[in-house]
C-alpha cells in the first residue's frame, strides 16, 4: 500500500492487519532511509489504533522508503524484486491533495506517481498474476459540473477547480485505460472526514481550514450559497468499503465505486456551518464568549468583501476561495452500484448531522493537530 501516512491509507492499516488472508503489509513511505520512514507510519498507525503492537504480534508489516515519482518506486533492485515476486494485491491510495499547487507538481504525484505504481503491478502480474489492484480517486474527477454524476460515467470536464482535481481525473482515466490487463478497482470517495464514532483524524485540511477559521473567529463570511448540496463521508466508513468490496474478488474488476453519502444523506453548506458554529459557540460559553456567526456570500459579494479586508484577515479570504467550488456547486455523486456491492455487510453511509459533534470534538481535543506529535503529509 502507498499512501499509508494519509488519511486513507492510515485508517486502512489496521483493517488489514485484522484480516486473516493478509500474511503481509507492505507499506511504501517518505523518508531518509527504511527507519525514517519507520517513525512516519507509526506514528500515523499511532494516531489510529493506540493498540497497533497488539494488532500485529506475528510482525506482518515491512515498511519501506520509497518514492512515487521516481523509477521503481525509488526502491533497490532487490526490494523491487521482492514485491514483484511476493506481491498479490496492491492499493495505490498516496496523492498530493492541495488545492493551491501547479499543475506541474500535482501531476508529478498523482499522475507520473500512479503511472509508475502500475509499472510495479505490471511486473507482479506478468511474475505470479496479480489478484487485485484497487486505486483511491475521487468524485471530483467530474470537475466544476453540476448535476448528478454515475459510477459509470465517462466524460472530459472541460473545467476543473483546482489542479488537484485536474490530476485526478488524469490518473483516473490512466488507470480506467488499463481495465482490459489488469484486475483494477478504482475507488472515488467525496469529501472525507474523521472517524464517525471517535472523531480521530491525522489529516486536518480539505473541511478543516474552514472550520478552524470559524472557531478562531477569523472569518465571517465564506464563498458560497449555504443551500448548496455537500457529500461528505467518514473515513471509517470509506476505508471498511474499499476492504470489503476487494474482498469481493473478479466481482469489482474494471468497476467504479462512488464512496459517497449518495444522493438522500447529502447535507446542505449552511447545515455543515450551523452544526459548527452551534457545538463551537457551547464550547466556548463557558468563558463567556458571544455566539459565533458565519455566513455565506456569492461571487461577487464575496470579492467586495475579501477586498476590505487587509492583513492577515486578506489571506485566510484569499485562501477559502480555493474552497468556493464545494459550497456553489451543486453536485450528486449517485452510489447505487457501491450499495449493491456493500449489501450484507452493514455498511452505509450516514448524514454528516448523525457524528459531526464527533468530528468538531476532536478538532479541540487535538487543537486542530497540533496536540497530533506529526503533521502527516496529505497522502503519504
Amino acid at each position: 500500500m502507498t499512501g499509508a501516512t494519509g488519511l486513507v491509507g492510515g485508517n486502512l492499516i489496521h483493517h488489514f492487519l485484522e484480516d486473516k488472508n493478509v500474511s503481509r503489509l507492505y507499506l511504501l513511505a517518505r523518508g531518509k532511509n527504511d527507519e525514517d520512514a519507520k517513525q512516519r507510519v507509526h506514528k500515523t498507525m499511532n494516531v489510529f489504533s493506540p493498540q497497533i503492537d497488539k494488532l500485529d504480534p506475528h510482525n506482518k508489516i515491512r515498511i519501506l522508503a520509497g518514492d512515487i515519482t521516481r523509477n521503481n518506486l525509488a526502491l533497490s533492485n532487490e526490494t523491487y524484486d521482492e514485491l514483484t515476486n511476493n506481491l498479490t494485491h496492491i492499493v495505490h491510495s498516496a496523492a498530493n491533495v492541495k488545492f493551491q499547487q501547479s499543475l506541474e507538481n500535482a501531476m508529478l504525484v498523482n499522475f507520473q506517481g500512479t503511472k509508475n505504481v502500475f509499472e510495479l503491478a505490471r511486473s507482479v502480474n506478468a511474475t505470479n498474476g496479480i489478484s487485485k489492484i484497487a486505486y483511491i480517486s475521487t468524485a471530483y474527477t467530474c470537475g466544476e459540473h453540476e448535476g448528478v454524476f454515475y459510477e459509470d460515467d465517462s466524460f472530459r470536464p472541460s473545467m476543473f477547480a483546482n489542479s488537484y482535481e485536474r490530476s485526478k481525473y488524469e490518473s483516473d482515466a490512466y488507470v480506467q485505460s488499463l481495465f482490459n490487463e489488469l484486475p483494477v478497482t478504482i475507488f472515488r470517495p467525496s469529501i472525507i472526514v474523521g472517524d464517525s464514532e471517535s472523531g480521530i483524524t491525522n489529516v486536518f485540511n480539505g473541511l478543516y481550514g474552514p472550520l478552524e477559521m470559524i472557531f478562531m473567529r477569523l472569518i465571517r463570511f465564506l464563498p458560497g450559497r449555504k443551500n448548496t448540496k455537500m457529500d461528505i463521508v467518514p473515513v471509517d466508513y470509506v476505508s471498511k468499503a474499499i476492504v470489503n468490496i476487494m474482498n469481493l474478488g473478479k466481482f469489482s474488476d474494471g468497476k467504479i465505486f462512488h464512496l459517497t453519502s449518495g444522493t438522500d444523506k447529502l447535507v446542505e453548506a449552511g447545515e455543515v456551518i450551523k452544526y459548527a458554529t452551534d457545538f463551537y459557540s457551547l464550547m466556548m460559553s463557558n468563558a463567556g464568549s458571544q455566539k459565533l456567526q458565519t455566513g455565506f456570500l456569492d461571487s461577487e459579494k464575496y470579492l467586495k468583501y475579501k477586498n476590505s479586508l487587509s492583513g492577515a484577515k486578506a489571506t485566510i479570504s484569499k485562501t477559502l476561495e480555493s474552497f468556493a467550488p464545494y459550497t456553489t456547486l451543486n453536485r450528486t455523486f449517485d452510489n447505487t452500484k457501491t450499495l449493491d456491492a456493500l449489501r450484507g455487510s452493514g455498511l452505509s453511509p450516514s448524514h454528516f448531522g448523525e457524528y459531526c459533534k464527533k468530528i468538531f470534538n476532536y478538532t479541540i481535543e487535538a487543537n486542530w493537530g497540533r496536540k497530533i506529535k506529526f503533521t502527516a503529509l496529505a497522502g503519504g
